[in-house]
C-alpha cells in the first residue's frame, strides 16, 4: 500500500516484475497448447463478451427470460451453480428487473455494482449475486471494467488472483 487517497483509504501499488511477468505469460502460453492454443482461449472470450453483450446490454435485453438466462450462465461457474436455488423460490423478473438496472449508464460502475449487490440477501445463499455483476459488467464492457468475482478480487484484503 502507498499514497492515501483520503484519510481512511489506502491506494493499492503493483509492484511488478519484467522477468516474472515475461515468465508467467510464458507459462500460460505453454499451458494453453494441449487445448488448441491461445488464439482457442480468445476467440471463446470474445464468443462470451459477445453473448453477454448482446443479451445483457443489448437490443436482446429486455427479451432475456429463465431459459436463456441459465444458459448464459454456464458460462459463469460461480452463479450457475447457485442460481437455481434462488430462482426456485423467486421471481425471475426481479433479478432481470435488477440486470437491467445494473446495466444502466447514468451511475458509476461500482454504484451499480454495489446496488445490484444489495438487491439480495446478504448471505451465502446469495454470494452469486455478486459474481453475476462481476461477470456482466465486465464481459459486456471488458475493456472498461475489470473482472471483479470474488475468486479473482477481494476488496476487503486488497488481493487477488
Amino acid at each position: 500500500m502507498s499514497k492515501r487517497a483520503s484519510d481512511t483509504e489506502l491506494l493499492p501499488t503493483l509492484d511488478l516484475s519484467g522477468p516474472a511477468l515475461r515468465s508467467g505469460f510464458e507459462e500460460l502460453v505453454a499451458a494453453a497448447e494441449p487445448g488448441g492454443g491461445m488464439d482457442v482461449y480468445l476467440t471463446a472470450l470474445q464468443f462470451k463478451s459477445r453473448l453477454f453483450g448482446e443479451w445483457f446490454l443489448g437490443k436482446q435485453s429486455a427479451a432475456l427470460d429463465t431459459p436463456r438466462f441459465l444458459g448464459l450462465c454456464t458460462f459463469m461457474p460461480t452463479v450457475r451453480r447457485r442460481v437455481g436455488a434462488w430462482l426456485d423460490s423467486n421471481d425471475f423478473a426481479d433479478l432481470h428487473r435488477q440486470l437491467l438496472l445494473l446495466m444502466q449508464p447514468g451511475t458509476t460502475v461500482q454504484a451499480r455494482f454495489d446496488a445490484f449487490v444489495a438487491a439480495f440477501p446478504v448471505d451465502r445463499t446469495c454470494r452469486w449475486a455478486r459474481d453475476l455483476a462481476a461477470e456482466v459488467l465486465h464481459f459486456c464492457t471488458p475493456d472498461e471494467t475489470p473482472l471483479m468475482t470474488r475468486w479473482m478480487w477481494d476488496a476487503h484484503s486488497g488481493s487477488g488472483v
